[in-house]
């Protein structure tokens, strides 16, 4: 039982992490285009709009998780778009 629910997990770890390394992948072509543009990397407003986004969306999950994780995606994310 305990063996195929961490079979179960390893598979979600996995689609979880093909789907943030697509993120960071179309982040980086986010950069290119603000660096064509001259825009800064940095969007307050967009961060804070992902964050209601999602905190409305799944409301049974805790609040600072959903922060923890997108605040150290957004990290990611700049660090790819401002080597862009």
């Amino acid at each position: 039982m305990i063996g195929s629910l961490r079979k179960e997990i390893d598979k979600i770890d996995d689609e979880l992490f093909r789907l943030i390394r697509k993120r960071l992948m179309i982040a980086k072509e986010i950069g290119d285009v603000k660096k064509d543009e001259g825009s800064s990397v940095r969007v307050p407003e967009r961060e804070e709009d992902i964050l209601i986004r999602l905190k409305t969306e799944f409301p049974e999950m805790d609040p600072a998780l959903i922060d923890d994780i997108m605040h150290r995606l957004f990290k990611e994310s700049y660090s790819l778009e401002e080597g862009a």
